[in-house]
């Protein structure tokens, strides 16, 4: 791909340098897709007096934990790419001082997309302040970036949002990023924020199933009539799955899972992950079942909740022989915390399972 940078030359060192009057600056490499600046651009201009927005998606290289002793170094050698954004939807409510997305509609887009790029994660948000000029993230521009990394089901330790200040856009917006469990946010140095070109095939289909959710009255479409093979996911295969023992596993799962057709397998680094929805004494969840590297002797991970994020469940199954017992389990969970109007319980240590754009029912883009 071709590069650009938004500042021509770099700079310092990671947590050294300051712009004047600003917080600290983390040298990490943020690249945005040039149609994802001139698709925000050419949004910002189409609505001159209302915020606007959405969610950033794309793919990331190098591994990052918040907890790290060494984090400020992990965080530099990270490589965020953003390659597409989710429209905020049919739903979406909007002012000249307030922007939330139609989340819903969002994280059916989201299922879409990742049907064919299983690989693809949610990255973070970004909405504008350009009909009211405020140069800063308001005060709950933080909360809801806060909330959204802090959420169990967020699967990295890092959320980016963005800023987009006057009609320039994204060029010429902020770019910060919060990190799980730290108290404070940083602000991306912009030297460090690039311009990509080249072919952009999820963009593309990004653009494709919105509109087809627009065409349809944002209705989700039925499921194929057929799951893929669950002997190869997309993305590869797991590594367990080759012993006998494995595939024993795997057999049995594909029978029980098969009381829910929604659900679809595909590979997220070593992990085989079943992702859509199921339902319970009435509530439809959307539900991710999760067999880490490492299974089965590493316990299984089901974290359900409900569309709109209000509900959620996650849990780490005690051990790898009662899975389907484990997953109707937590789906009653979900089921009773719905009826009792309880928020979130997390039966679980476990982290790591990638964000969907469902994950941050607060946003406020």
């Amino acid at each position: 791909m071709n590069y650009q940078n938004l500042r021509a030359t770099a700079r310092g060192r990671f947590a050294s340098r300051y712009l004047a009057g600003r917080r600290p600056l983390a040298r990490m490499r943020l690249e945005l897709h040039e149609d994802v600046v001139a698709r925000a651009r050419a949004e910002i201009r189409a609505n001159p007096r209302i915020e606007v927005g959405g969610k950033f998606v794309g793919f990331v290289r190098g591994r990052f934990s918040a907890t790290s002793e060494d984090w400020r170094t992990e965080l530099e050698e990270l490589q965020i790419s953003v390659v597409a954004y989710l429209d905020a939807g049919p739903g979406k409510d909007r002012s000249a001082v307030h922007h939330y997305s139609d989340t819903d509609y969002q994280f059916r887009l989201f299922q879409d997309v990742a049907r064919d790029f299983p690989d693809l994660d949610f990255l973070g948000i970004w909405h504008s302040h350009h009909p009211n000029g405020l140069g800063e993230l308001s005060r709950g521009d933080e909360e809801t970036a806060t909330v959204t990394v802090s959420n169990p089901g967020h699967g990295h330790d890092f959320l980016i949002s963005s800023l987009a200040i006057d009609e320039r856009g994204l060029m010429a917006g902020r770019h910060f990023v919060f990190l799980r469990g730290h108290a404070d946010f940083l602000e991306i140095d912009p030297d460090f924020v690039q311009v990509v070109r080249g072919p952009n095939p999820v963009a593309e289909r990004v653009e494709a199933a919105a509109r087809r959710l627009h065409a349809a009255g944002d209705r989700p479409a039925p499921p194929p009539a057929a799951a893929p093979s669950v002997t190869r996911p997309p993305g590869g295969t797991a590594s367990w799955t080759a012993s006998a023992e494995g595939k024993a596993i795997l057999a049995a799962d594909k029978a029980w899972l098969g009381e829910f057709p929604d659900m679809r397998p595909f590979m997220r680094g070593g992990s085989l992950v079943w992702r859509g929805t199921a339902g319970a004494a009435g509530v439809t969840a959307h539900c991710e079942y999760i067999c880490p590297e490492g299974f089965p002797q590493v316990s299984p991970v089901v974290d359900v909740r409900t569309a709109d994020g209000a509900h959620a469940v996650r849990y780490t199954l005690p051990d790898s022989s009662h899975r389907r017992e484990g997953f109707h389990h937590a789906l009653r969970t979900l089921a009773g915390l719905v009826a009792a109007g309880g928020g979130q319980e997390d039966g679980g240590e476990e982290g790591g399972a990638d964000p969907d754009a469902r994950e941050d029912a607060a946003s406020e883009v």
